[in-house]
């Protein structure tokens, strides 16, 4: 669910936080070559830390410095000493955080009575949705159109009373929440944004430095899309790219593409920064938002690959694409196209050697051939339970094996090859952040807690 891909490669641990850039993934691939971190733990054993969080949240942490940086419901941001776990500080960023009691007063002024038949509509719907829901989980099939009818019209009445209360939250999926996209750093500034359209900028002590409500998200399952630092800008998605001067606040260009979960990645051509939207697959042109090529290449709900030159989307239609070398004709040559088992991939993939390693939201894992998209080999991990929608954290390697988290809290650690062969299965607290690495340490954001594991 879930800043994307081909971000700068994030300095080592040793260098100062001026010198870092890092964000979804940490530099975007979910590769660690370097970490050595541990095989076997739970929520008890090889914990360096715990430290409880003050709400839930899918996003992972991301390492600045000494310093962590996670989220929490519905819309705080919150520091944690590296060493010791320990809370530093929490920011939240409702409306009422960063605007000031005139700015409400004026966007309130005879809100309210407008509203009232619209919420009023809203709560039934809700109602009617939760009744559907217990029909289909005793296995009324019929109910499943209903329920897809009843989402619809609440997703039309959220326009409306968006369009009616500027104050007005949007609606939201019970699993995403509001906090599932990643924060981003240039080792200076934290950048956030949420699920409320509010985009914010702190410095490492925890003052604001700068807060938008940029868009609001109006598909009703919420919003996942990471930040995306390129050059001196932050890029945002929600309903549109928006690129805000990261020093100063001030909006540069704002270009329509469509809303999704996955975020931009970017990549260089000819020397020139460009910026490739998740779900719609449109090349942006990174210094004025101009699109360049429309609908190239994209995802139904993770975040492209980059790797060394070729962008890989890969779900159950998986398929890599050349990158442009030329700025004036920026389109992607396909290279290859493959169908592989499961459905959705809520996961972004991880490339290691010459194979692709990538897990369906029900857990079929695919390993593919980087270079032709031939199967390698299909393997069911047994990590979903009941549910089919468990595996949202990416698939990342680390110390030279492959780690696959669900929902549930499992942990699976793989050796990589052509064949599959499991190290471990952990078990940890629930969970649908992607873990991160940073030498002999695995940092993972259960929805309870903030976990440093090692050795």
């Amino acid at each position: 669910m879930l800043l994307r891909t081909a971000l700068l490669l994030l300095a080592a641990a040793s260098l100062a936080a001026g010198d870092q850039i890092t964000g979804w993934r940490t530099d975007g691939t979910g590769s660690y070559m370097s970490a050595t971190p541990p095989t076997v733990f739970d929520a008890e054993k090889n914990v360096v830390w715990k430290t409880a969080m003050p709400d839930w949240s899918n996003a992972q942490a991301i390492i600045v410095g000494d310093k962590i940086f996670v989220n929490s419901e519905p819309s705080t941001l919150v520091c944690v000493d590296r060493k010791s776990g320990k809370i530093l500080w929490q920011k939240p960023n409702e409306y009422t955080d960063i605007l000031s009691d005139e700015e409400i007063a004026k966007l309130s002024a005879g809100v309210q009575e407008k509203a009232k038949p619209i919420r009023a509509a809203i709560a039934k719907v809700k109602e009617e949705m939760a009744e559907l829901r217990k029909a289909i989980q005793a296995g009324d099939e019929a109910a499943r159109g209903r329920f897809r009818g009843k989402r619809l019209q609440l997703r039309n009445l959220d326009k409306q009373l968006n369009e009616i209360d500027p104050l007005n939250i949007p609606n939201r999926h019970d699993a995403n929440g509001y906090s599932s996209a990643v924060p981003t750093s240039d080792g200076k500034h934290v950048f956030v944004v949420y699920g409320n359209g509010v985009a914010a900028a702190y410095d490492l002590e925890g003052n604001r430095k700068w807060a938008h409500v940029l868009d609001k998200p109006t598909h009703g399952w919420g919003h996942s899309a990471s930040p995306l630092l390129v050059g001196d800008k932050v890029v945002f998605h929600i309903l549109d790219v928006v690129a805000i001067e990261k020093n100063t606040g001030k909006e540069l260009w704002r270009t329509e593409s469509k809303e999704g979960w996955g975020g931009p990645v970017t990549f260089k051509v000819g020397g020139e920064d460009m910026i490739l939207t998740a779900t719609h697959g449109d090349i942006l042109r990174a210094e004025d938002g101009k699109i360049l090529a429309a609908k190239a290449a994209g995802l139904k709900f993770a975040t492209p690959v980059i790797h060394n030159g070729i962008l890989y989307c890969i779900e159950k239609d998986a398929r890599a694409y050349k990158l442009p070398t030329d700025p004036a004709n920026p389109t992607l040559e396909k290279i290859w196209s493959a169908k592989i088992k499961g459905s959705r991939h809520y996961a972004s993939s991880v490339i290691h050697g010459d194979l692709i390693y990538a897990v369906s939201r029900e857990g079929w894992m695919n390993v593919l051939e980087k270079d032709t998209g031939k199967v390698v080999y299909e393997h069911e991990l047994g990590i979903s339970g009941n549910n089919q929608n468990s595996i949202y954290p990416s698939v990342s390697v680390a110390g030279g094996h492959i780690y696959i988290g669900s929902e549930e809290g499992t942990v699976l650690v793989v050796k990589p090859g052509r064949q599959y062969e499991q190290v471990a299965r952990n078990q940890l607290e629930k969970f649908r952040g992607t873990p991160i690495f940073d030498g002999k340490r695995m940092y993972v954001r259960g929805l309870s807690n903030l976990y440093c594991l090692g050795e």
